[in-house]
């Protein structure tokens, strides 16, 4: 029988080294995520103060324009003509008929066509009467934050007289 009281015991333990390299690999570890939560809040704060950002950017564009605050909305108006108004700006609409996706009678209101001239240029139709408005938010939050700036167009068609 052997004798167990003789077997070799190792009670040297972690030395000095081993023990900072754990704590070095520990302490990477957590630098690791506090960065992680640090920049997951931070996109939480941008997000949520965009969200409030653009409910109170609809909240004023859904306003008649004379009462709109125009220190936090801008508005730019287009239209075919332009210098209409002191915040007008001219530009000119036209609707091209795409013939790819298009299916064309023949005859149709008594215009005749050819199909293969048509294809190769396509009708343009003008449109005077239609006008564009864009509200653009002015809120000093955006370039602090970084945040996305809110920006409607509304395409308006004042239809002539019959």
């Amino acid at each position: 029988m052997k004798d167990i009281s003789r077997r070799k015991v190792d009670n040297a333990g972690t030395t000095l080294i081993e023990t900072l390299a754990a704590f070095t690999v520990l302490a990477a570890i957590l630098a690791i995520l506090f960065h992680i939560v640090n920049f997951s809040g931070t996109l939480r704060t941008q997000a949520v103060d965009a969200a409030h950002l653009d409910q109170m950017f609809q909240r004023e564009v859904c306003k008649n324009d004379s009462s709109i605050d125009t220190s936090f909305v801008e508005i730019t108006y287009y239209s075919r003509e332009g210098g209409e108004a002191e915040n007008e700006l001219a530009c000119g609409f036209w609707m091209v008929l795409d013939t790819e996706k298009t299916v064309l009678q023949k005859n149709y209101l008594g215009v005749s066509y050819d199909e293969n001239g048509i294809k190769d240029n396509p009708p343009l139709f003008r449109m005077d009467n239609l006008g564009i408005t864009v509200y653009t938010c002015r809120d000093n939050l955006i370039e602090e934050e970084k945040l996305p700036r809110p920006v409607m167009v509304s395409y308006h068609f004042n239809a002539p007289a019959p």
